[in-house]
Formats: structure tokens, sequence, C-alpha cells
């Protein structure tokens, strides 16, 4: 976020610094500053998918035991705030071109405990992240409908930067059978094209600034993630200390032997995973199309 907002001041001082004075006087009576704040969707299956799997394995883990689980998986939620920011420049009075960027995150954290006295103790905390921004360029067109009330379309391109957190621990504590500790934590970054566009209203407050709300809808998706895996195991006779790992993040599903049964996996590993441990491997994705709904104001400078 510290790294856009610099990029925004660094363009705003190149527009002016290298023109004239008074041509940026001109330049600036046709620059306006957009804010806003917005509700929109993200889709979170491959994430929200591992999740459950986490929570099913604690359930399988568990079975038998004479206790009470304490909380579940929650679920990414797909809906969320967002904000955004664009510099406009009038090219006639109803056109405008735009350099704009923006900032959503989802972030959710969950713990589930059971203790059985008879057998022992198992803990479980999965905690994902997912921060995304979008940079845009956009044309609108305004189209008036009374004095101080205008409609407006846009539309543009726009490069999504993602980043992914996924943390997640258990501890398993059976005296006498099994004792162990894990710790895993995946870091990913990704970025991709896509495209958005939108119609919205302005009222106008003053000669220099405006309320609006606006529709807008997106397509893209981020299914190209890098990044690396930390992992440590220790405790008993399984103890495999700290492995590292990095290259693409895949979504699979694996086989746990001891369990008999297939569980949703985030692999890091250069190669896609593969042998009869593994199916249905597959880039890891985070889908953004999906609808917004925003309101603001925009300044004219």
């Amino acid at each position: 976020m510290k790294r856009t907002i610099i990029l925004f001041a660094t363009l705003l001082l190149f527009l002016f610094s290298s023109i004239g004075i008074g041509q940026a006087y001109d330049l600036k009576k046709k620059v306006s500053l957009k804010l806003s704040v917005g509700y929109g969707k993200i889709s979170f299956g491959d994430l929200n998918s591992f999740g459950e799997s986490f929570d099913d394995r604690f359930d399988d883990m568990t079975a038998g035991w004479v206790g009470t689980k304490r909380g579940e998986f929650k679920q990414v939620e797909e809906w969320g705030t967002g904000y955004g920011a664009e510099l406009l420049l009038n090219l006639t009075p109803n056109w405008k071109l735009s350099f704009g960027f923006g900032y959503t995150q989802r972030i959710e954290g969950s713990l589930m405990n059971i203790e059985d006295e008879s057998i022992g103790s198992y803990g479980a905390y999965v905690k994902p992240k997912i921060v995304v921004y979008p940079y845009s360029l956009n044309l609108y067109l305004f189209l008036p409908i009374t004095s101080s009330l205008k409609v407006f379309f846009n539309s543009g391109a726009v490069l999504y930067y993602g980043r992914i957190n996924l943390n997640f621990w258990t501890d398993y504590d059976e005296p006498g059978v099994l004792t162990y500790t894990e710790e895993g934590e995946v870091i990913a970054k990704d970025r991709s094209f896509g495209f958005h566009g939108g119609l919205g209203f302005e009222f106008s407050v003053s000669s220099f600034l405006s309320l609006f709300v606006e529709g807008k809808g997106r397509s893209g998706k981020l299914n190209n993630w890098e990044g690396w895996l930390n992992y440590t195991l220790s405790g008993g006779a399984i103890g495999l200390g700290k492995v590292t790992a990095s290259g693409t993040a895949w979504y699979c599903e694996q086989y746990d032997p001891g369990l008999t049964e297939w569980y949703t996996m985030i692999k890091v590993s250069d190669d896609i995973p593969t042998g009869p441990d593994f199916r249905n491997a597959r880039d890891l994705e985070v889908d953004l199309t999906g609808f917004s709904v925003l309101a603001g104001i925009r300044i004219k400078l």
C-alpha cells in the first residue's frame, strides 16, 4: 500500500513538473481526484476448499474421541470492502481519461480444539489472507441529466497484483502413542490483466466537489502464483525438522495412508505434484470476476 501511494504521488509530481507553469495551471483545471469505498465479491474457492479439508482432517483424526470439539473452519468471506483512488484528466467536456489504483483484503482465522481425558488433546489453527492491488487505465463518458446531476459510464484495463499468506499449525498430543506439532506458512504472489466497466451517477455539491454512486463489474483471475513454503514438523518419532520450498503454488488432493482419505492441499514446487498419492493437481486460483458497489467523492483540483 505504501508503495502504491508513493507511485501515485510521483505521478502527480511528474505530471505538473514536466510542463510549464502556465500549462500546469491550465492542466490543473482539467484534473480531478476520485476517492471511493466499495463493497464487492472475490471468489476464494481454492483457499476455502483447503480450509474445509483441514477441518475434515481434524474430525477424522479425532473420530471416536469422547469430547466436544470447539470451533470450526470459517470460510473467507467473498464479499468485503475495498478502497480506490483515480486521477481523471478531461479530454473534452464529456470524456475523461483516468489512472487508478485500489486495495482490498480478505482474512479469516479459525481455531479448533478437542480434549479427551482418556486419549489426549488436539488443537489446530488455519488463517488464509489475501490482498489484491488493482491498477487501472480507464475511459469515462459523463452525460448531464440536470445542471447538478450526471450519469457516467466507464471501462478500462486492469493490472491485478495479489499476495497470499496462508498460516496453519496443529498440536497433537496422545501420550504414549503419538505427539507432534506442525507449523506451516505459504506466501505467494501473482499478477494478471483483466477488464472492468461501470455505470454511475454524480451529484455536484459545489464547483469543486461532487458525490457519486457506482456499480462496477470486472473480470480477471490470478492463477499463476509463485512463492515459497516454510514447514516444520517436530515431536515424537516423526520429527522431520524444517522444510522449505519455492516455486509455483499448486492446488491438489493428497492421499493420507494413515487415515485412508484424500485431503485438499496447497503445495509449492517447481513441478506439478504427480504420483499415486496426488490427484486433481492444477494451478492455485483466485477468481476476481464479480460485481462491486462504490460510493465516494470527486474533487476538482
